[in-house]
C-alpha cells in the first residue's frame, strides 16, 4: 500500500513515550481481562439474555434479515457551521469512519470499501472499534483492514485513534497501511497561513489515562481552530473548558436498536443522551457522534442504519 504523507506533529510523543504508553495500555488491557465489565444490573441482564438466546441468529431466516439490517451502511452528508472557522477551512471535508467491527459481519470490509470510493474529501478520520474484540487474531483482522483502507484517497491524510476494542497491538499494523495513529498527540494542517489542529487521544471510556488530558491542554493557542477526535464523546467537559471547537467521536452505535425514529435505547456512554448520535452543540463547541459502520453484540441493526460520515465546514458568519 502506497504511503501517504503524514501530517506534521506539533505535540509528538518520543519513543521512551509511546513505550510508556504501550506499558499502560497493556496493563489496563490485561486487568480487564481478568474482571467483569462495568455494567447496571439492568445492562447485565439484557446483555445475559442476548448470550442465552444467541442461537435464535443462527436460524437461515433470521440470519439473512440480520446480515441486511447489519450492512445497511448509508453516506451521510452533514453541514457543521462555526462563527470562528478560518477562510482557508471554508467547506473543508472530512470523512469520518468509526466502529467499523470488522469481524462483526461477514463481508462488511466490502460494503464499506465500496462506499468510501464514492466520496471525496480532504481528511480522513477514523474514531477507534476497527475491531470487535481486541482478542481477535490479528493476521485475520489485517486483510479486512487492507480492503477498507485500500479504498481511501492515498494522496489525502488518514487519522486514527484507538477504540475501546481495540488492542495496543493494532497501532503497528495500521501504521504500516499509512494511518497515522495519535496517541495522546496533536498535528495540524496549515493552509494560507491559518491552522487546523487535530488533537487524537485514548478511549476515555475505558483507556483513560492523565496522558489524554495533558494532550488535550497541550494545544492552548486560540489562532487555531482545534478538532478533538476521541472513541467517545464522554471527555465533551474539558473538551469544553479547553475551547475545542469540533469534537468527533463514536462508540455508541447511535444505539444500533432504536425505538422508531431513531431514538437509542442503550447507549453505553457516560455523556448526555444528546450526544449518543449525530450533531450536538455545548456552548461554543460543536460535536458529531457517528452511528459506525459496523454491528457489536448483536448481528444487526434496528431503526439505526450503520453510517459512514462526510462532514463539510462551513463559515457562520
Amino acid at each position: 500500500m502506497k504511503q501517504r504523507n503524514q501530517l506534521p506533529y506539533s505535540d509528538r510523543r518520543t519513543p521512551n513515550e509511546r513505550a510508556h504508553w504501550e506499558n499502560l495500555r497493556r496493563g489496563i488491557e490485561s486487568t480487564l481481562k481478568k474482571r467483569k465489565p462495568r455494567e447496571n444490573p439492568l445492562m447485565r441482564l439484557l446483555l445475559t439474555m442476548i448470550r442465552r438466546s444467541k442461537w435464535i441468529f443462527t436460524l437461515p431466516y433470521i440470519k439473512q434479515y440480520c446480515h441486511r439490517r447489519a450492512q445497511d451502511i448509508r453516506t451521510n452528508k452533514v453541514t457543521l457551521f462555526f462563527s470562528n472557522l478560518p477562510q482557508a477551512f471554508q467547506d473543508f471535508r472530512i470523512l469520518h469512519l468509526s466502529d467499523l467491527h470488522l469481524e462483526s459481519s461477514p463481508g462488511i470490509e466490502e460494503v464499506i470499501a465500496e462506499a468510501i470510493s464514492k466520496v471525496d474529501y480532504d481528511l480522513a478520520i477514523m474514531t477507534g472499534d476497527y475491531s470487535d474484540s481486541s482478542h481477535f487474531p490479528l493476521e485475520q483482522l489485517r486483510p479486512k483492514l487492507a480492503k477498507v483502507f485500500s479504498s481511501l484517497n492515498q494522496n489525502k491524510p488518514a487519522l486514527g485513534v484507538l477504540g475501546n476494542h481495540d488492542s495496543c497491538t493494532l497501532v503497528a499494523c495500521l501504521e504500516e497501511m499509512a494511518i497515522q495513529v495519535l496517541i495522546n498527540e496533536t498535528v495540524y494542517i496549515e493552509k494560507n497561513g491559518d491552522r487546523l489542529a487535530i488533537t487524537g487521544i485514548d478511549d476515555v471510556n475505558t483507556f483513560a489515562t492523565p496522558l489524554a488530558t495533558q494532550a488535550m491542554l497541550a494545544t492552548t493557542k486560540p489562532a487555531y481552530f482545534r478538532l478533538l477526535m476521541a472513541h467517545s464523546p464522554e471527555a465533551f467537559q474539558l473538551a469544553t473548558e479547553s475551547g475545542y471547537h469540533l469534537y468527533l467521536s463514536g462508540h455508541t452505535h447511535g444505539g444500533q436498536i432504536c425505538l422508531p425514529g431513531g431514538i437509542p435505547v442503550i447507549t453505553r456512554c457516560r455523556a448526555p443522551r444528546q450526544l449518543a448520535k449525530g450533531k450536538w452543540k455545548i456552548n461554543e463547541l460543536t460535536g458529531y457522534t457517528n452511528s459506525g459502520a459496523g454491528v457489536s453484540t448483536l448481528p444487526f441493526r434496528l431503526n439505526c442504519p450503520g453510517e459512514i460520515a462526510m462532514i463539510k465546514l462551513k463559515s457562520a458568519r
